[in-house]
C-alpha cells in the first residue's frame, strides 16, 4: 500500500481554494502535538469530519476541545493506533461519515454561541 494511492499533496494558493478542497474531502486529519486552530474551524464550517488525538499541551488540544463543544467525540482518538483506525473507518464507511457530518452540522451553534459563565 502506497500513500500516493490514497493521499494527494498539493500547494494551495488562495483561501477559497483551500475551502473548496475541504468541501471535496472526506476526512480532516488533525496533526499531532500542534492541533489545528483556524484550519479546524474551517473544516467544521465545511462539515468535514475531523480525526484528532489530543496532545499533552494546549497547543495539541484545540481540535479536541472544538469537537467536544460540538458533542462529536467518536473521532477523538486516545492514541496513534486508534487515530489510524478512526481515519480508516471514516474513509471506508460512508454511512458513519455522514452521521458524523450531520452531527457536526446540527451542533454548529454549540461552538459559535457564547454562553455566560457567571450570571450576576
Amino acid at each position: 500500500m502506497n500513500r500516493e494511492d490514497y493521499c494527494v499533496f498539493i500547494s494551495i494558493a488562495e483561501r477559497l481554494d483551500y475551502l473548496m478542497i475541504n468541501l471535496l474531502s472526506d476526512v480532516y486529519l488533525d496533526t499531532f502535538t500542534w492541533s489545528g486552530g483556524n484550519t479546524t474551524l474551517e473544516a467544521i464550517a465545511c462539515n468535514l469530519p475531523i480525526v484528532t488525538c489530543p496532545g499533552e499541551f494546549m497547543r495539541g488540544r484545540h481540535s479536541d476541545s472544538f469537537l467536544k463543544m460540538l458533542g462529536v467525540t467518536d473521532t477523538i482518538a486516545e492514541n496513534e493506533a486508534e487515530y489510524i483506525e478512526i481515519a480508516v473507518k471514516l474513509g471506508l464507511d460512508p454511512a458513519w461519515r455522514r452521521s458524523i457530518t450531520e452531527q457536526m452540522s446540527q451542533n454548529h451553534d454549540h461552538l459559535l454561541t457564547i454562553k455566560p459563565v457567571l450570571q450576576v
